[in-house]
């Protein structure tokens, strides 16, 4: 059985941050592609990633949708992993609804931030990527120290959702 307090304290470390690193394979190489993204976890089992159209994150999707994520926070001594599967958000209400919300998660976890720096790059060219959760394990590495690990599912269950 998934402890509930800890799986809460999971969904409540994903929704503090907004830098993740996600993990995508080269569809030429197999070789493994890392990249830091800025995200939103919409506190259920799906996390909303930022890149640009023209990024290999977004080609290398096209073709093999498994994704790893990991949000790390070296002042909390945290870590939480999550691997799943990723769809190219193309309904542009939904799109500018995610991007909103970004947006005003970075501001506040980041407000020395004058403009988001994706947006001084390429203010046309940013994609949204959504990410089902199938699995994830977050460990805390300070008092108390434990790992939990679950499925998407489990981030479902109501009991477990945060207040």
């Amino acid at each position: 059985m998934k402890n509930g307090t800890e799986i809460a304290q999971a969904k409540k470390f994903a929704q503090k941050n907004v830098l993740a690193t996600i993990a995508t394979v080269n569809v030429d190489t197999f070789v493994p592609e890392a990249a830091i993204v800025y995200y939103w976890y919409d506190n259920r089992n799906n996390i909303y990633l930022a890149t640009l159209r023209e990024s290999r994150k977004i080609t290398n999707i096209e073709t093999n949708d498994n994704v790893a994520i990991v949000i790390g926070n070296e002042n909390s001594g945290k870590t939480l992993q999550f691997e799943g599967t990723s769809q190219i958000l193309t309904d542009s209400k939904e799109t500018v609804s995610v991007l909103e919300i970004l947006h005003k998660n970075i501001k506040e976890h980041q407000p020395h931030l004058i403009l988001w720096p994706m947006l001084q790059l390429h203010p046309q060219g940013i994609c949204l990527m959504k990410v089902t959760i199938s699995w994830f394990r977050f460990s805390s590495f300070t008092d108390p120290i434990f790992t939990v690990e679950g499925t998407g599912s489990d981030l479902l269950t109501g009991s477990m959702a945060l207040e």
